[in-house]
Formats: C-alpha cells, sequence, structure tokens
C-alpha cells in the first residue's frame, strides 16, 4: 500500500523530485535560452596622398569591413590604406595634411577625442575627417 501511495504522490509531482517537465520539446525558458550574439565590424581607409577616405559600418566580418572602405576610398584616388578597424564599437578618424590617424572606442565620442589626440601628438593642424559607430 506504502508504495502505491508513493508512486501516486510521485506522479503529481508531491512527493521527491519530478523526472521530466511536460512541455513542448526543446521547451526553453528565456533565461535559458542559448545567447546568439551578432558583431558587427567597421573601418575607415584613407589615402595621406589625396586626403580622400572611405568607411563601411555594419558588416559581419573584419574582411568585409575593410574591403568596402578601401574600395569607397579609392573612388577618391590611390594610396588608401585602413586606417582602423572596430569589432562593436566607434571609430575615427583624425588628420593633417600629410597623415591620418585612426583610433576605435566603445562610443564615439571618446573616439574622436583618441584619434585627435594621436594626430595631435604629431602635427598642430589636426582636423576630425570622420567617425561612426557599428550597430550594437
Amino acid at each position: 500500500m506504502r508504495w502505491a501511495v508513493r508512486v501516486l504522490l510521485l506522479a503529481m509531482g508531491l512527493f521527491g523530485p519530478a523526472v521530466g517537465v511536460v512541455g513542448p520539446p526543446n521547451a526553453q525558458t528565456p533565461d535559458q535560452g542559448p545567447t546568439v550574439r551578432q558583431d558587427y565590424y567597421g573601418a575607415i581607409a584613407y589615402s595621406a596622398s589625396t586626403g580622400g577616405y572611405g568607411t563601411s559600418f555594419g558588416n559581419a566580418t573584419r574582411k568585409e569591413a575593410e574591403a568596402e572602405a578601401l574600395e569607397g576610398c579609392s573612388k577618391h584616388g590611390e594610396g588608401c590604406q585602413v586606417a582602423v578597424w572596430v569589432e562593436n564599437g566607434c571609430a575615427a578618424l583624425a588628420a593633417d595634411d600629410q597623415a591620418g590617424w585612426g583610433e576605435w572606442a566603445d562610443d564615439l565620442e571618446t573616439a574622436k577625442s583618441k584619434a585627435l589626440a594621436a594626430c595631435n601628438r604629431e602635427s598642430n593642424k589636426c582636423n576630425l575627417v570622420v567617425s561612426d559607430c557599428t550597430a550594437r
């Protein structure tokens, strides 16, 4: 008799741990599900000889971001190089009449400040050329 009561209580979930949870297959509560994070890449390319630049933000890979930035820069002439790339963040380019300095940060204002500071260490004719952020 005790065995029958224990089986009944176990089946009702009133005695001992539950053996399984009834629900749809592979059901997950919001805090149990796998977190899928999309990374976004950006890049700025710059040509010191022409002053031209190209940007690309929101790409799935670094390679794609750099290629798109170089392509955009090459429309303004030759000598383009990737000045900075970023993953899930912001990038900025500051330049004088001879060179460019690219920097990145988690936020746009910090990226701008870092780019201008890097340029100002070498020159006193620096200007912010371009800045942007990836989607996060």
